[in-house]
C-alpha cells in the first residue's frame, strides 16, 4: 500500500505537471525539463531514470498507511428490561347481572315436645290436657297405688287387665287427696275432656269422657266395664273420702 502511493504520485508529476510547477519533495528547474523534451528516446529515458532514482532518494518517506484502521469498539447496547404485560381492563357488562336469589330463611327451633322418661316399671304415660295432668301408669294392685301412683288397677274377683286401646275397659285408679294425690284434679274434668295413654314405642291412644258417677265402696261388673265388653273403654276411679268413689267413663276416639 505504502509503495502504491509513492509510485503513482511520482507518475503523476512526470506525466502530467508543467515547467516551473513544485511538488512534495522535489524542485524541478526548466533546463532538464527542455533537455529532456530535446534528447533522444534512450538519453531521455536514461535521464528519466536518473531523475526517478534522485527523486526516490530525497523524497521524505511517507507515512505508513495501515492497512486496516482500528475500529472503534461499539458500545453494547444494554439489555431492554422486559415490560411485564398489563391485564386487559374488565369489560364492562352492558347488562346489570341479575341479583342473587335471597338466603332461605333459617329453620324455625323445633317446637317437638321431648318424650316421656320412662320410670322403670312404667307400662305407659297418662295425659289429661284440661287438667294439665301428665304422669306414667304402673300395673298392680292396692300395694302400687299407695306408693302414690297412677296403676293399672286389678284385684281377685275383677276381669283380667286390658292394654290401652283394647277391647275392654282400660281401668286406671289413685289416690285423690293422700299419698302424693296424684288424681287431685281428676273431680274437675268435664264431660268431653280428652284422655291420652301413650305406650312404650310411642302409639297413643285418645279417649273421650262420656259420663261421671259416684259409687260406694263396692260396684257391679256392669258399673265398672259397661254394657259392651268389646267396646274400648276406659274408667278412672279416685276416693271421695272414705266411703265413696268417683267413676270417670269414656271410649275410645
Amino acid at each position: 500500500m505504502v509503495a502504491w502511493s509513492v509510485v503513482g504520485l511520482m507518475v503523476c508529476v512526470d506525466a502530467g505537471t508543467s515547467a516551473g510547477a513544485s511538488t512534495p519533495g522535489a524542485s524541478l528547474s526548466a533546463a532538464p525539463v527542455a533537455a529532456a523534451q530535446a534528447a533522444p528516446p534512450a538519453a531521455a529515458s536514461a535521464r528519466m531514470s536518473a531523475r526517478t532514482a534522485a527523486l526516490i532518494a530525497n523524497a521524505e518517506p511517507a507515512a505508513a498507511v495501515p492497512v486496516v484502521a482500528a475500529v472503534a469498539a461499539v458500545p453494547t447496547v444494554p439489555t431492554v428490561p422486559t415490560v411485564p404485560t398489563v391485564p386487559p381492563a374488565p369489560v364492562t357488562p352492558t347488562t346489570a347481572a341479575p341479583a342473587p336469589p335471597p338466603a332461605p330463611p333459617p329453620a324455625a327451633p323445633s317446637t317437638t315436645t321431648p318424650g316421656p322418661v320412662w320410670p322403670t316399671g312404667s307400662e305407659a304415660w297418662l295425659s289429661i290436657p284440661s287438667l294439665h295432668l301428665s304422669m306414667p301408669t304402673f300395673p298392680g294392685g292396692q300395694q302400687v297405688i299407695d306408693q302414690g301412683v297412677a296403676t293399672h288397677w286389678w284385684a281377685p274377683g275383677w276381669l283380667a287387665p286390658v292394654a290401652p286401646g283394647a277391647p275392654g275397659t282400660y281401668w286406671l285408679a289413685a289416690h285423690h287427696v293422700t299419698h302424693g294425690a296424684p288424681f287431685l284434679n281428676v273431680p274437675n274434668i268435664k264431660i268431653g275432656a280428652e284422655i291420652d295413654v301413650t305406650v312404650r314405642g310411642g302409639t297413643t291412644y285418645r279417649y273421650r269422657v262420656t259420663s261421671m258417677e259416684t259409687v260406694g265402696t263396692s260396684a257391679t261388673y256392669a258399673t265398672v266395664y259397661g254394657t259392651d265388653p268389646a267396646a274400648a273403654r276406659i274408667l278412672l276411679q279416685t276416693c271421695l273420702g272414705t266411703n265413696y268413689r268417683l267413676l270417670v267413663h269414656g271410649t275410645l276416639i
